[in-house]
């Protein structure tokens, strides 16, 4: 059973290099998200890539993790001369712990279909956007699926998302306040504020920080959420109780002088909604250290039912339906393509999934 487990973690991985999901180059997911994924243990999920390290397929860097070797030589293709279909997935990290599930919804959904994908990473970057949309327009694409850099501000390459969208069917994967002749797939991400704001004051609640992302639209409309339900509750709004952080400023929340002054907001809180549940498990982390009890001294929520929300104290947070969500962006893209016209915005319902962190 431990060879069945171990081969089938290689073998996944080694499909999701040659199909170009994991391009030369591109890290791929860490030990911990492969035992999530497969529930297997660390050194089942090691034993995996190190078979592909022996096949020259993969790559470690100290510190980093491991990475696609640049130059693959891929496996046969099996209709030579058959005019290859694709899908362009423009996305902004492979860090980002959602990534390995979307990606997996949209691979298997275009492989049954016999769609390929290729895959960009624009790492929130202006300019990595810019010559990504330039790639796909060359042609080589029948469609998109895009996660537009830092969607919660202007739109810099309006003049390309134009142009995208009126040649090729395009669905986004966060919403735009610029409108485009394109598709949408998103989370109810307001409603999911507002229940979480509901569910702390049935807890017994009334002074609920938190801490948002600014530079994208899920932050935003969590941001909203948080705000509609502390004022249709009659809860206290005390904007020194929100902290804000960027996709560059993340890792530096709870660092140094950040830290303290993210302590003085929200010390006199009772309860405080985070961003996704990799912040949540920070923040518990970080009050641990000062020797705040969650949820005794101070609850905490998440977003997004990731495995954070289940490393240590589970947190209470929103579902994120992942897999399913890639699937739909793919779904949707593909109907496109086949009936000239067809838009369609689908939005995912946000559910609470109570746990031990309130």
């Amino acid at each position: 059973m431990a060879n069945f487990k171990y081969s089938q973690v290689a073998d996944w991985l080694k499909n999701e290099i040659y199909s170009g999901n994991y391009p030369g180059g591109v890290k791929i997911p860490g030990e911990e998200e492969l035992c999530v994924k497969f529930s297997v243990s660390r050194q089942t999920a090691r034993q995996a890539i190190k078979v592909l390290e022996n096949q020259g397929l993969l790559y470690k860097v100290q510190g980093s993790g491991t990475y696609v070797t640049r130059k693959i030589q891929g496996p046969p293709l099996r209709s030579e001369g058959k005019e290859r279909r694709c899908i362009g997935v423009i996305v902004n990290s492979t860090g980002d712990y959602l990534f390995p599930f979307l990606i997996q919804g949209i691979h298997d959904a275009l492989h049954q279909r016999g769609y390929g994908m290729q895959l960009f990473l624009s790492s929130q970057q202006i300019l990595l956007e810019e010559q990504f949309l330039h790639n796909v327009l060359d042609g080589g694409v029948q469609g998109v699926i895009m996660e537009p850099v830092k969607s919660a501000l202007p739109v810099i390459n309006d003049g390309l998302y134009e142009k995208l969208t009126s040649q090729l069917p395009v669905v986004f994967t966060q919403p735009l306040h610029t409108p485009y002749p394109a598709s949408a797939v998103t989370v109810d991400d307001r409603w999911g504020g507002e229940l979480l704001v509901k569910h702390l004051l049935d807890k017994g609640h009334r002074n609920i920080g938190a801490i948002c992302k600014m530079d994208e639209q899920t932050g935003m409309r969590r941001y909203e959420g948080y705000m509609r339900a502390l004022l249709n509750l009659k809860l206290m709004v005390n904007n020194e109780r929100v902290i804000w952080y960027t996709s560059e400023t993340e890792n530096e929340i709870f660092a140094g002088e950040q830290g303290d002054r993210l302590w003085e907001k929200i010390k006199d809180c009772t309860a405080v909604v985070c961003h996704t549940d990799r912040v949540a498990f920070y923040l518990i982390r970080f009050l641990a250290d000062r020797g705040i009890r969650v949820p005794e001294d101070m609850a905490v929520t998440g977003f997004d039912d990731t495995e954070y929300a289940g490393m240590g104290k589970q947190i209470t947070t929103i579902i994120h339906p992942k897999e399913m969500f890639g699937r739909k962006a793919a779904e949707i893209v593909l109907k496109m393509i086949e009936e000239p016209g067809y838009r369609e915005d689908y939005c995912f319902s946000a559910v609470l999934k109570p746990g031990k962190s309130t």
